[in-house]
């Protein structure tokens, strides 16, 4: 009999996760999706998905949540602004990829202006604008571009390789490339 508890207890969980990556798909898909739309892709019974989330902007939330979990999770493998900067960009360049398309889809479904504002997003900008300075610092950069500009340029390319599914080896040396050709110092890379 004391089993049973823990059994439910791992049920829920495994249904919960279920929900989650359910949605995830739903709104990549059809980000308008409705809520209903989202119970019936899930094929668990309406209540048990209530339990769970009570409203889609409750699910909507814990796909938020588990997005900027795992934009802490790259920052923890990148250590953006640890020397060298060629090693920190290469780190930074296969944590992002290395996190597929998954985490970078969840924050396109749970939408640009509830994530704008958000530490982990504010977190991950800061790292890399830290990556960046430590690239000037190390004269590995143009001196020329802005470091906002230099930001800019290297997630417009990293977030082509992501949407384009381009996180294998190849991509990763295409993100660092590219950047590198534009925002290089000659003869750096």
């Amino acid at each position: 009999m004391s089993e049973s508890p823990v059994r439910r207890r791992a049920d829920a969980e495994r249904n919960r996760a279920h929900i989650l990556d359910t949605a995830a798909e739903v709104l990549r898909t059809e980000p308008t999706a409705s809520f209903e739309d989202v119970i019936a892709a899930t094929r668990l019974a309406r209540t048990t998905v209530y339990r769970h989330f009570p409203t889609r902007d409750d699910l909507v939330k814990e796909l938020a949540a588990r997005a900027l979990r795992g934009v802490h999770a790259i920052l923890e493998r990148a250590r953006p602004t640890e020397p060298s900067f060629a090693d920190a960009l290469d780190r930074m360049t296969r944590a992002a990829l290395s996190a597929g398309g998954e985490v970078w889809d969840l924050l396109d479904v749970v939408g640009q202006e509830r994530l704008a504002a958000s530490p982990p997003v504010a977190d991950i900008v800061a790292a890399v604008t830290a990556m960046m300075q430590l690239g000037a610092t190390e004269e590995a950069l143009r001196d020329d571009f802005p470091t906002a500009w230099l930001v800019e340029i290297y997630f417009t390319v990293l977030s082509s390789a992501v949407r384009d599914r381009c996180t294998d080896e190849t991509g990763v040396g295409l993100v660092i490339d590219i950047f590198m050709r534009g925002a290089g110092r000659d003869g750096i890379r």
